[in-house]
């Protein structure tokens, strides 16, 4: 009796950190659930779950053991089923609700690339249309993001290789033209960088739940592929690479 009951909360408790693991992988952004930071705090919260879990688990023995509570027995043999039920619902839709953290690509039927205009730190108007006609790589960051920071490298490279045959702009989301400028200078990265303080294009025109986001534009003005999150700047730069060969040879 005791190491039923015992089983049946530790199968509570880990139930019900599996459910909240889950809502909280859905409600949390990319770039912060895929932070050491975050799996450090959801690590913590597994080692709880077990310490509480035993601890509970013991306490409900004793008194099941002392008292014969056959009820509790009933009790906690429900609500067990209960949470198990809720984690196999999530864990079946966990795939559909969590954010994607791979890059796809764009559907067949080509579909428009909003346009859009931002002023770059040098003062000039970054205006999407008028750059139709060769490739455009349109990446949405901040400062702050650690996997944004990290993938930078990978747009220099390219930006060395192409030169002008391709369009690179990294557009800020939401931070002043200030602190932009100093990571820029900091860094000596010599591609265009936009600024959008109030981040309306990452909101309204290019609205994504997470950052760093890429999209790649075709010579016709087309949605070729979009990118959602980053690795390293090396695998980075070889996904854009192979991406804007595609694109270069389709125009050709």
């Amino acid at each position: 009796t005791v190491a039923y009951v015992w089983l049946l909360l530790i199968c509570l408790f880990q139930s019900v950190t599996f459910a909240l693991h889950t809502v909280c992988e859905y409600k949390t952004p990319y770039y912060i659930y895929k932070t050491e930071e975050y799996g450090m705090v959801m690590s913590i919260c597994g080692i709880l779950s077990s310490v509480v879990s035993f601890g509970v688990g013991a306490l409900i023995s004793f008194l099941t053991v002392r008292y014969a509570y056959h009820r509790i027995m009933l009790v906690a043999f429900g609500i067990s089923c209960i949470f198990l039920l809720l984690s196999g619902i999530l864990q079946y839709f966990q795939k559909s609700l969590l954010p994607p953290d791979k890059t796809h690509q764009k559907e067949e039927k080509a579909e428009k690339a909003p346009n859009f205009t931002a002023t770059l730190l040098t003062g000039e108007e970054f205006t999407l249309s008028e750059n139709i006609g060769k490739p455009v790589l349109v990446n949405f960051w901040a400062t702050w993001c650690g996997p944004c920071v990290g993938e930078m490298p990978a747009f220099e490279k390219l930006k060395e290789e192409y030169g002008d045959k391709v369009v690179i702009v990294a557009v800020n989301c939401g931070e002043k033209a200030e602190t932009v400028k100093e990571f820029v200078d900091e860094n000596g990265y010599t591609f265009a960088f936009a600024i959008d303080e109030k981040a309306k294009i990452s909101t309204n025109i290019y609205p994504t739940m997470s950052i760093p986001y890429t999209v790649l534009i075709d010579v016709n003005g087309n949605l070729a592929e979009e990118f959602v999150g980053a690795v390293s700047a090396e695998k980075q730069y070889k996904i854009y690479k192979e991406a804007i060969e595609k694109v270069l040879n389709e125009k050709e």
